[in-house]
């Protein structure tokens, strides 16, 4: 079973996607350079990049470390670059943004999350609980808290990094299952 990877794109004059990234190739191989042609309508300067995939695959193994993503248009021979240097999971866009803020928006930071779950009947969780967080310049898309441990116990205090692109002032938080 193979992983079906797509890509959006957002431009000033329009949008595309979500269009599947395949080729002839055996794609989204380690330390493999990726090209892929899609044909879209004209989007004037691109503006952001959505990664996501479908989290087929063997043994459940579909995750992908992309490093960054080129768009060339082969008419104008303008070029956006998108720096991502992260993992692609199952079910977890990845928004990648370009143009002058495209470094200080692409640019990994290190979030702390600290959850305490109650101390009554009831509290905890086996569920797989996921967070967005909201800050003034986006947000970190939803992503997944789980670590080794045994999460979500009652009375205890789970801490977890998210990496995401820098948010600014962080403005709210929405956490669910």
């Amino acid at each position: 079973t193979e992983v079906v990877f797509q890509h959006s794109l957002d431009g000033k004059k329009t949008a595309m996607g979500p269009l599947p990234l395949e080729s002839s190739e055996d794609d989204f191989k380690r330390a493999a350079v990726d090209k892929f042609r899609v044909q879209g309508p004209k989007m004037g300067e691109i503006t952001e990049a959505v990664l996501e995939h479908d989290g087929a695959g063997m043994l459940g193994g579909s995750d992908w470390h992309c490093k960054m993503v080129e768009v060339l248009d082969e008419a104008s021979k303008a070029k956006t670059v998108f720096w991502c240097d992260q993992v692609v999971k199952k079910d977890i866009p990845v928004k990648l943004a370009a143009g002058a803020d495209a470094a200080a928006a692409n640019d990994r930071h290190r979030y702390k999350i600290t959850v305490h779950t109650a101390d009554e009947r009831g509290a905890g969780s086996d569920a797989n609980v996921y967070i967005t967080v909201y800050g003034e310049n986006g947000d970190s898309g939803k992503r997944e808290l789980a670590t080794s441990a045994d999460n979500f116990q009652r009375g205890k205090a789970d801490v977890f990094v998210v990496e995401a692109p820098f948010l600014g002032e962080i403005r709210r938080v929405v956490i669910g299952h």
